[in-house]
């Protein structure tokens, strides 16, 4: 498999930021900096925000040469906040030469002296995805384009029951509408679930733990996990299908500028499950180095290690490694199926106060590497 190229060039950094009504109080950050970078402290910055505009430039075999601006704005919406407790908000806004739009707004809200967090995400695309067939075992060969339009909405409500324990539910929708795919491929021959696009709506129970002390660029805490998502005609969508994902996460600064941070996820689906809403395996915030959706199934498990560290002020480097597999039923997950995945990468600290990086990553697999140029840690 070739090399997948995701290549974004910053023209401009722009980072402004405005206090109202409060002093900004900073403290040492040991984690990101030799040379005492600052973080927010407990006394925070109400009505404060940190805005970077970046204009991107990139390039993918499915998108060939495209272009845009992203804006990053983080703030604190409570009385008081530290790292952990910034709110975010962004939005992209890109095109490509194939005639491909991408508008894509994540956000995560936290408000109410932290007690409540509001995320989601809104969005519309128009794009080309890859498909190798279901299974553990799909060839490159194999691979097809489809090309799809739909528009994006989730919106997650969760609310603090006890120190670091949130309980809330989500609704995702997607109205997802395949325009053209591979004739006579494995989409349109064996009329995969979902072939031909269709309504996803839903909604998810959710339980989280969340002890980490920064949620860009965590150093220390836990964050684990649990949404169990089902969707039904009742609820308007074409499928009739559920979903369990687990994500637990731990982080570990043995030294200044120095962070080890591990993370598991488990996803599992039965029912009319649409081969998009299938757990994917690749991508670049999991077994980075796989194209995003390589494999696919019902069910699948990865675990993947970090090692962080500062290199010079705002520099820093790290090193990576992953193991994952999918299959169709949980007792056919095997050792001899595992794919395995590392790489190593630089960052950027673009603001010491919200800890956001610029992120660039190559990852190796048995079957090639993928290069990632992108913004915010891969978890």
């Amino acid at each position: 498999m070739g090399k997948t190229i995701i290549f974004a060039a910053v023209l401009i950094g722009c980072s402004m930021g405005c206090a109202r009504g409060s002093e900004l109080d900073v403290s040492e950050n040991p984690s990101n900096s030799e040379h005492q970078d600052t973080l927010v402290s407990a006394a925070g910055i109400q009505g404060s925000g940190t805005l970077h505009l970046l204009p991107l430039v990139f390039f993918t075999p499915e998108t060939n040469w495209g272009a845009g601006a992203a804006s990053v704005y983080q703030f604190c919406a409570s009385v008081a906040c530290a790292g952990a407790q910034l709110s975010t908000m962004q939005l992209l806004v890109a095109y490509t030469l194939r005639n491909q739009l991408l508008i894509y707004a994540p956000y995560e809200i936290v408000f109410r002296e932290a007690r409540f967090r509001l995320e989601g995400e809104a969005g519309y695309y128009r794009y080309t995805y890859r498909f190798f067939g279901i299974g553990p075992a799909t060839q490159t060969s194999e691979m097809e384009l489809y090309d799809v339009h739909f528009p994006r909405a989730v919106v997650s409500l969760s609310r603090q029951v006890r120190s670091g324990f949130f309980v809330g539910a989500r609704y995702w929708y997607d109205g997802y509408r395949i325009t053209e795919r591979s004739e006579g491929g494995i989409l349109e021959s064996e009329h995969v679930t979902g072939w031909q696009g269709g309504i996803n709506s839903g909604f998810a129970a959710k339980l989280l733990y969340d002890s980490r002390d920064h949620t860009t660029a965590t150093a220390d805490g836990i964050y684990a996990e649990m949404l169990y998502h089902t969707d039904h005609p009742v609820f308007g969508s074409d499928f009739h299908f559920y979903q369990l994902e687990m994500d637990m996460r731990a982080f570990y600064s043995p030294d200044m500028g120095h962070t080890l941070a591990w993370q598991l996820y488990m996803a599992s689906s039965g029912g009319e499950v649409p081969f998009q809403r299938l757990p994917l395996l690749g991508g670049p915030e999991r077994m980075r180095g796989y194209i995003e959706g390589r494999f696919r199934d019902n069910h699948y498990m990865t675990a993947q290690a970090e090692y962080r560290f500062t290199v010079y002020r705002r520099w820093g480097t790290v090193v990576f490694g992953s193991a994952g597999q999918v299959a169709s039923r949980p007792e056919d997950m095997a050792l001899h199926g595992i794919r395995l995945a590392g790489g190593a990468g630089l960052r950027y600290m673009l603001d010491p106060v919200t800890r956001l990086n610029v992120r660039m990553d190559y990852g190796w697999t048995g079957e090639g590497g993928a290069l990632y140029l992108t913004i915010g840690e891969a978890f």
